[in-house]
C-alpha cells in the first residue's frame, strides 16, 4: 500500500517484519509493435479466357440430283383418218304405193330463183354450219344458162339434212357446183369429198380440174337410200374449204336427166378407148308447183 525509504542510518523501526526488498519493477521496453509487412497483394494472373475455336459448321454435301434419265417420247402412230366408205350405189326401188313426193331444188347460199326451165328453185335451207358467199351478177360462168345458180355458195364445214319423208326410198341427188373464189383457180387449190347418208359419194373432188377451169359450172349425181326420213349431204375438207352452189333431190325412179360429164385433163397417158354407153332418155320434169 505505500513505500518508505530512509538512508541506513536514520532507518527507524518499523515493524519488525522485514519490509520486502522491492525490486524495481522493470519497465517493460517497449518492443517495437512489428509493423506488418505488406506483403504486395499478388495480382491474380487473368488468365485469356480461351476463346472457342469456331469449329467450321460442317455444310452438308448436297447429293448429286440424279437427272432422270429422259425416256424417248414415243411418237404416236398417225392413225389414218377414217373416211366414210363408198357404199355401193343401190338399185333403185319402186316407190311404195300410195307414197308421193316433191322434187325438192335448193339454191344453196342464196335466195328463191325460177331458172330457164321454169323450176323455181328455193332460197337456201335445212343447213347446218358453213358460211355464204355470193359473186356479182356481171360474173359470167361457163357451160350454163343459168348463171345465178352457180354464183351463191355455202362453203366451209357444213352438212345438210333434208327431210324426204318418212319411208324408205332410193333418191337421186344432183349437186351443182362452181369454182367462183380468185383463189383457188388452179387445179389441186381445192379438193374436198362428198358424203350421202355418211358414204363417201365423191372423193377428193376438184371443181377446177373436172369442169375444165374456174367459174365453170358442172354437176355430180349419186343415188342413195335414205332410211330415217332426212337425206343427209356431208362436206369433208382435203385442201381448201368445201363449197356447193345447189341441191337437186329426186326419187330415183323419177330422176331427171342432168348433164354432169367430168372434164378430164390432158394427160401423158395413153387414152383409153371409150366405151359406148347407151345415151339416157331425158325424163320431162314435173311441172312445178
Amino acid at each position: 500500500s505505500a513505500v518508505e525509504v530512509h538512508l541506513a542510518s536514520e532507518a527507524r523501526y518499523v515493524d519488525s517484519t522485514p519490509a520486502p526488498t522491492v525490486m524495481p519493477t522493470p519497465k517493460p521496453s517497449a518492443a517495437p509493435t512489428p509493423r506488418p509487412t505488406r506483403s504486395p497483394t499478388p495480382k491474380p494472373t487473368i488468365a485469356p479466357t480461351p476463346r472457342p475455336t469456331a469449329a467450321p459448321t460442317p455444310r452438308p454435301t448436297a447429293p448429286p440430283t440424279p437427272r432422270p434419265t429422259a425416256a424417248p417420247t414415243p411418237k404416236p402412230t398417225a392413225a389414218p383418218t377414217p373416211r366414210p366408205t363408198t357404199a355401193p350405189t343401190p338399185e333403185p326401188s319402186a316407190a311404195p304405193s300410195g307414197w308421193s313426193f316433191e322434187p325438192i331444188y335448193i339454191n344453196v347460199g342464196g335466195f328463191s330463183f325460177t331458172d330457164s326451165k321454169g323450176i323455181e328453185w328455193q332460197a337456201d335451207k335445212y343447213f347446218v354450219n358453213g358460211q355464204t358467199s355470193l359473186a356479182d351478177d356481171l360474173v359470167s360462168i361457163a357451160k350454163t344458162n343459168d348463171a345465178s345458180l352457180y354464183r351463191s355458195e355455202r362453203y366451209g364445214t357444213f352438212k345438210y339434212e333434208i327431210p324426204v319423208g318418212g319411208e324408205t326410198n332410193d333418191f337421186s341427188v344432183t349437186l351443182y357446183l362452181a369454182d367462183i373464189y380468185s383463189g383457188t383457180q388452179n387445179m389441186g387449190d381445192r379438193r374436198f369429198s362428198i358424203a350421202l347418208e355418211g358414204s363417201v359419194a365423191f372423193e377428193n373432188l376438184d371443181i377446177v380440174q373436172e369442169a375444165g377451169g374456174g367459174y365453170t359450172a358442172m354437176n355430180k349425181t349419186a343415188t342413195v337410200t335414205v332410211a330415217d326420213g332426212k337425206l343427209t349431204i356431208e362436206m369433208i375438207k382435203d385442201v381448201q374449204q368445201p363449197k356447193l352452189s345447189a341441191i337437186e333431190v329426186h326419187t330415183a325412179s323419177n330422176a331427171r336427166y342432168v348433164d354432169s360429164a367430168p372434164f378430164v385433163p390432158e394427160t401423158n397417158a395413153p387414152t383409153p378407148k371409150p366405151t359406148a354407153a347407151p345415151t339416157p332418155q331425158p325424163t320431162a320434169p314435173p311441172t312445178p308447183r
